[in-house]
């Protein structure tokens, strides 16, 4: 999955600066109850209320596309404790996750073999200032306008040494936010707690990286593409079907799960081949382009010289294709990325 096919590295200088920016996250596939004791699920959510359920931790380097991780665990398995979540990250590397892998502890780890980090704050997590004293964030943030950072002690026993960064958003965004809160705490019948709602007027980050490698407004710009992996779970589930099935049969369900997850990874060397190194190509409107040509890939799959004829046939027909439409409305993430003062326009 690493090796047999790569891709030259998009060319946005923001991503050249790090060995490597990796995403990580994970996505839950549904199974039959009678998979339990194999695949025992969690519940509390839409996507995981049952008893049985497979979970998918994916890294994803947003450099050359390659996806250095995609482990089947059980959905019970929460994504703190994903074990195999950081040790392979090479020094030099910017580790990219949401709040599900937010640890202090993790992090601590993390810069001592020299990985960069960039997380949201998690709202419980105390906050002291470099003299040790502990930050009245609600207070703090009240008298801040615009972006702003601070040098603060991270964890309140491991007071790690990092950059706070903060943006205050419009109203209109917070107000979305705390209408997402409130539906999600109403569908697992818990409340939202005042201080959530408050820090919905801001967005906050956390990192190790320091100023002159980058900046507040280029951590807000990596931050917004973390949103890409959850675009290639879409493209699994959306257009590959991983989370379908129109069998009775447990066993052939989670089989047919694992097989199309074969699929795509195959239509993902394909998609790093064709588009990965055009930063304006869509993955989404690529897809289709290679499931036409599934049956001459799979009979390829028997020697690696037909295999990388079947897919130069692909890249050959993607190479012009997919192009990501132009938005006067919307700036795509390879624009912040390639210039993330853009979003002084959205400020």
């Amino acid at each position: 999955m690493t090796q047999l096919v790569t891709a030259d590295p998009v060319t946005i200088p923001l991503l050249q600066r790090f060995a490597g920016v990796y995403i990580q996250d994970s996505t839950v596939i549904r199974l039959p109850d009678a998979l339990e004791e194999v695949w025992p699920g969690c519940g509390g959510s839409a996507d995981s209320a049952s008893k049985a359920a497979v979970k998918f931790f994916v890294r994803l380097d947003l450099q050359s596309g390659t996806l250095t991780r995609l482990v089947p665990l059980p959905a019970r398995v929460s994504d703190s404790a994903t074990v195999v979540a950081d040790e392979d990250l090479p020094a030099g590397a910017l580790r990219l996750a949401d709040l599900g892998f937010f640890d202090v502890e993790e992090f601590r780890r993390l810069g001592q073999r020299g990985v960069f980090w960039l997380s949201r704050l998690l709202p419980a997590t105390k906050v002291y200032e470099t003299d040790g004293r502990e930050l009245p964030l609600l207070n703090w943030l009240a008298k801040q306008q615009g972006r702003v950072e601070l040098p603060i002690l991270l964890g309140a026993t491991q007071r790690l040494p990092c950059r706070l960064l903060v943006e205050r958003v419009p109203e209109a965004v917070a107000r979305k936010r705390r209408e997402r809160l409130l539906k999600a705490a109403r569908r697992k019948g818990t409340k939202v707690s005042a201080t959530k709602l408050t820090l919905c007027a801001w967005t906050l980050y956390v990192t190790n990286t320091p100023v002159e490698k980058l900046t507040l407004v280029e951590a807000l710009a990596l931050g917004r593409a973390r949103w890409q992996i959850e675009l290639l779970f879409k493209l699994w589930k959306e257009h590959g079907r991983l989370d379908e099935s129109r069998s009775g049969k447990p066993w052939r369900m989670i089989a047919e799960v694992f097989a199309k997850l074969l699929g795509l990874v195959v239509q993902h060397w394909a998609l790093l081949l064709s588009c990965w190194g055009q930063a304006d190509r869509s993955l989404r409107k690529a897809a289709p382009g290679i499931r036409r040509q599934a049956l001459p890939i799979l009979y390829a799959l028997v020697s690696c010289r037909q295999l990388c004829r079947a897919l130069a046939m692909v890249v050959r027909s993607l190479k012009v294709a997919a192009r990501i439409n132009k938005s006067k409305k919307t700036l795509r993430t390879y624009r912040i990325l390639q210039e993330p003062s853009l979003l002084d326009n959205l400020a």
